[in-house]
């Protein structure tokens, strides 16, 4: 009887996206923003600080678990360096949140949530997301260590065995998926072994060679890394017995080998050394069969040619047909009497028929296209899959998946280099070309636009950052689009070539179309810090950076007060298989004031001259040409302050043409006017103040009054 412990061991996996137009940052786990994490399941509680651990060079938080789809309940405890109360739990395929974060008694977050088949999870990590004071969004990661216990027994019903007789027995198991049975034959001095995953069954093979008790000791090794102690590992307590081994009734022959291949050319020879006994005839052929009874189906036929020096037969084996060691003896049989047993595995030429690729996140495809640093699936169907050692070329890290492998199928999981050289990489079975291969290909993701920049005058802007009207008040002489190629590929994450498309256009203040020019074969090569820097084809490449006026024919210093220039860059739809990113930048030429000629016809103006201590009567109709200053509202587009300063003439009372009016006169005047800010208004009617001097009467003056302007 034994009983396994294990654990389950994630690793992370992280991807970086754009949320609100920030460009996120993942940072591991660590006391800056967050001082404790718990878990709870069931009615265990877990914390960052008991239950911490390491496995290679990742440091994890371990928990345990009783169901695959577990409930669990986690409180994050926020540092002093955290600031706000928003906390977001990131969308991951291993588990559901139930209920979103709430702070509770201002000091910790609560989530619950659902953890998705933890059994078959191969990377299991939270991402937290919040908001710094700044206004960069973050994310940090905290891995996961999830294990649960495995209880596996060998329980024989007897303890006898047979020299040569290969006996299978099921092990009691309540988790056998997870335990690695890759379905290989091991040899020790007096048994062979070998364990295997068939029918949702773990399944013990056992061949004894030598007579007399054995003690049954068999490694154990887990799919997931499993707790001892403290310290992750994936080494498991084995299997111990102990059997009594016997001599068979007939004389069991061994061959030097564990499996034969049944070739296509039915009755082909194939050279085995056999023992030697006393009663085997040299220069005869045995038939084999299934049964010792006569009548058996007939498995294949025994040459027996020389005796070696090492007491073996050479002998020609010719395969007539399949068979398994767990089927029972093969018997030899001169005529039909039975004179040895023996026992070896025939099975069919390893031959591949398909392979097929499943992708993160996909199903799967016969497409074998795949990129530097990316984790596949292979899937390989063919005959006789189970006794090839399979290998991809220049690939190291190759784990063969032993649940679901069988002799007409192997899956491996693989990963591809990040510095892999060559565009196609070879599948080998057996050390032989099969005549498949892995075509590497380049990322061509698009990326949010923060590698793109705007510059003019002394703004600086990224493109991923503009979310509003630029409103410049000087003049712009050069307006230039530059690309950071540094910014493209990461250490972690590589999005490839840029493909993009930037459309300039500019238009006046009354919003009419100027001109318009698009820009459409622009491809942004990752820099020198990408892994891939080295192989990307820089041929079609722009090193640099776009100035408008080098496109476009009215140049930016030659646009009007208020012109609109729009410029909108996006990735190239034809040039991605998903939806690339959009930004759109405007930027208006502000102005803080304008210039312009005004002609009103003030009436009822009240004139107060310096020199007299009374007020005079209302003037009658007026004239006044005053060349004024008007203000905008400096957080407006192209919106008058309701006021005006200027200076000009005024003539006083000059419709009144009467030769007697001793009130009409020219006067030179500074004026003031408050009017309705009614934009493109051409007639208005506005109140007038400020002070003058008459030239005929040669004195100075105040007026107030209204008015009616026109405007030229």
């Amino acid at each position: 009887m034994l009983l396994i412990g294990l654990v389950m061991e994630s690793k992370a996996q992280v991807n970086r996206n754009v949320v609100d137009g920030n460009t996120q940052v993942i940072a591991t786990f660590d006391n800056t923003w967050f001082s404790k994490v718990k878990i709870r399941t069931d009615t265990l509680t877990f914390s960052t600080d008991h239950n911490w651990v390491q496995y290679q060079a990742d440091e994890l938080l371990a928990f345990a678990y009783s169901q695959p789809d577990q409930v669990a309940v986690v409180d994050i405890y926020p540092s002093a360096n955290f600031t706000g109360n928003y906390l977001e739990l990131g969308r991951s395929r291993d588990y559901e949140v139930i209920d979103s974060a709430a702070f509770l008694e201002g000091t910790y977050f609560r989530f619950k949530l659902q953890f998705r088949n933890l059994h078959q999870a191969s990377a299991t990590s939270l991402i937290l997301g919040f908001t710094t004071k700044d206004g960069r969004v973050l994310n940090t990661e905290l891995k996961l260590l999830p294990h649960t216990k495995v209880i596996a027994r060998l329980s024989p019903k007897d303890d006898e065995l047979f020299i040569g007789e290969a006996k299978v027995f099921e092990l009691d198991c309540n988790l056998p998926q997870l335990i690695k049975a890759d379905n290989l034959w091991q040899s020790t001095k007096d048994y062979d072994f070998k364990l295997n995953y068939e029918d949702r069954v773990l399944k013990l093979y056992l061949l004894p060679k030598e007579s007399g008790k054995i003690d049954l000791k068999i490694p154990m090794q887990c799919r997931q890394p499993v707790m001892q102690g403290n310290k992750p590992t994936i080494e498991l307590p084995p299997l111990r017995a102990s059997f009594n081994i016997k001599t068979g009734r007939l004389a069991f022959l061994s061959i030097d080998k564990k499996d034969v291949t049944f070739e296509t050319e039915i009755g082909k020879g194939i050279e085995i050394q056999i023992d030697n006994n006393r009663n085997l005839q040299l220069r005869k052929t045995y038939r084999l069969e299934n049964q010792a009874e006569p009548g058996g189906a007939f498995i294949g036929e025994l040459y027996t040619r020389s005796v070696l020096s090492n007491d073996k037969v050479l002998c020609y084996f010719r395969p007539f047909g399949l068979h398994k060691v767990s089927d029972g003896y093969m018997y030899l049989k001169d005529c039909d009497e039975t004179r040895f047993v023996t026992n070896f595995s025939i099975s069919e030429r390893t031959q591949i028929k398909s392979v097929a690729l499943l992708r993160d996140g996909g199903e799967w495809s016969s497409s074998l296209s795949v990129l530097p640093g990316q984790s596949v699936e292979v899937k390989i169907e063919g005959t006789g899959l189970n006794k090839a050692l399979f290998e991809i070329e220049d690939v190291d890290r190759i784990v063969r998946d032993s649940i679901r492998n069988n002799e007409n199928l192997v899956v491996l999981k693989v990963k591809i280099p990040s510095d892999v050289t060559k565009r196609n990489l070879n599948i080998f079975a057996g050390r032989k070309p099969s005549g498949y291969q892995l075509n590497v290909r380049e990322f061509q993701e698009p990326r949010a636009l923060d590698f793109v920049q705007l510059t003019f005058g002394d703004i600086q802007q990224p493109m991923n950052l503009v979310d509003r009207p630029i409103l410049y008040d000087k003049p712009i002489a050069d307006m230039v689009i530059k690309f950071n190629p540094l910014k493209i590929d990461e250490a972690k994450k590589l999005y490839g070539k840029q493909y993009l498309e930037v459309t300039i256009t500019y238009y006046n203040n009354k919003g009419e179309f100027i001109e318009s020019k698009l820009l459409n074969n622009i491809v942004v090569c990752p820099g020198e810090n990408s892994p891939r820097a080295d192989y990307y084809d820089q041929k079609d490449c722009n090193k640099n950076e776009i100035n408008l006026n080098s496109w476009m024919t009215r140049k930016t210093i030659d646009l009007n007060d208020w012109s609109k220039i729009e410029i909108i860059v996006n990735h190239k739809a034809s040039a991605y298989a998903t939806t690339g990113f959009s930004k759109k930048a405007i930027v208006i030429l502000q102005r803080h004031y304008t210039f312009d000629v005004d002609v009103s016809i003030p009436g009822g103006l009240l004139v107060q001259k310096l020199n007299q201590s009374t007020f005079g009567g209302f003037s009658g109709i007026s004239l006044a040409i005053l060349p004024q200053f008007s203000f905008y509202k400096p957080d407006k587009i192209e919106k008058l302050r309701p006021y005006k300063v200027g200076a000009g003439i005024l003539a006083l009372n000059a419709f009144n043409f009467s030769d007697n009016s001793v009130d009409r006169d020219i006067g030179l005047v500074v004026l003031g006017s408050v009017f309705p800010t009614k934009t493109g208004a051409k007639l208005s009617f506005p109140l007038y103040g400020g002070f003058g001097y008459f030239v005929r009467d040669g004195s100075f003056f105040w007026v107030l009054g209204p008015g009616i302007q026109l405007r030229l």
